[in-house]
């Protein structure tokens, strides 16, 4: 999709194929999150306080 706005506007249907700079950081970020979140074990029915 060629960008209509921004600095890569000017760039037309050259920019197509190539990908967004923006797009890929955040991509890569999201991933890193949602591994860090997966691998945290669940909490035990030790520090739960209903337990008690």
């Amino acid at each position: 999709m060629p960008a209509k706005r921004g600095r890569a506007a000017r760039l037309g249907e050259r920019g197509r194929g190539h990908a967004d700079p923006g797009a890929t950081s955040l991509a890569l970020m999201a991933s890193a999150a949602a591994d860090v979140l997966s691998a945290r074990t669940p909490a035990t029915a030790d520090s739960d306080p209903e337990s008690r």
